[in-house]
């Protein structure tokens, strides 16, 4: 009996595990407000934007399964679960350009340009060799395929060969599938005197192409990482688990039913037996040829 008791705990232990798994595969994190710091721009640069573990859904074609957004000082990084997985992965990394802070009442944004230049997914994006537009603030235009960026400059080769080396603090805007605005909602935003930094709260970051062309639909890209070969989605796997919950759990619901309608029945025999048992006996017919 000990062992019989210890086999029905374990495969019990086993099902609880398989039904937290399910729930962490389907659900969906907690979006909590995380702090944002803010360092005014000045003459010589933008201004510099610091946060973590902000919740992003999408990055133009790029569905984001429990996405998150790191910025720091002038570098973004870009963390989702692909397929097949359990644990986030670096998915995108880049350079912020321009970061600005904007108020209007009560509200207020903070908002920035962000290249991106790799990550797992950033092929993803497109290809890799094509031309990006690149507009200065003195209204120059440099179109090219960028081979390098550094803390300070973005390296470009023209179509007729010849480089260009661009400095960030200098560039407006870029036309590329690997550029995007990116637009952060903040909230209760005070100067912290002893820093001079604005420091508020925020949760969300969206992300805006900077070009034309856009897939109006985003897609989680299949994964090709070491244990993904299963080729098999998360939602997927925490549908065949509650299948198999259900397959278990049935005979537990249907049973006592069984039992119920087979019990109900075997008193309905009962009953119609002892009606019989109980019916009179019918008088017995007269023999026939009887002398009359």
């Amino acid at each position: 009996m000990k062992s019989r008791g210890g086999g029905f705990l374990i495969a019990g232990a086993l099902k609880l595990s398989m039904v937290l798994l399910a729930i962490q595969l389907l659900s969906t994190p907690t979006v909590c407000a995380k702090q944002l710091s803010i360092t005014p721009a000045t003459e010589d640069r933008p201004a510099i934007v610091q946060t973590a573990e902000l919740k992003a859904t999408r990055i133009g074609p790029l569905s984001l399964p429990h996405g998150t957004v790191n910025l720091k000082e002038d570098r973004v990084e870009v963390y989702a679960v692909p397929e097949w997985l359990f644990d986030d992965r670096l998915i995108l990394e880049g350079i912020t350009i321009g970061s600005r802070v904007e108020s209007s009442g009560a509200q207020s944004s903070v908002s920035g340009l962000v290249y991106f230049t790799g990550g797992d997914w950033i092929a993803n994006l497109g290809p890799k060799l094509s031309a990006d537009t690149f507009t200065t603030r003195d209204g120059k235009l440099f179109r090219g395929t960028v081979l390098g960026t550094t803390a300070d400059t973005i390296q470009i080769q023209t179509a007729t060969g010849q480089r260009e080396n661009l400095k960030i603090k200098d560039i407006q805007n870029i036309s590329s599938i690997r550029a995007f605005r990116y637009v952060i909602g903040a909230a209760d935003i005070k100067l912290e005197p002893s820093t001079r930094q604005l420091i508020g709260k925020a949760d969300l970051v969206t992300f805006v192409p900077s070009s034309r062309g856009s897939s109006d639909h985003a897609r989680v890209p299949q994964s090709h990482l070491p244990g993904t070969e299963g080729g098999i989605s998360n939602a997927k796997l925490a549908t065949f688990i509650a299948v198999d919950l259900v397959h278990d759990l049935s005979p537990a619901v249907v049973t006592p039913l069984v039992f119920t309608s087979r019990n109900l029945r075997a008193r309905k025999l009962l009953f119609q037996a002892g009606q019989q048992n109980n019916a009179p006996t019918p008088a017995p017919a007269p023999a026939s040829g009887s002398g009359m």
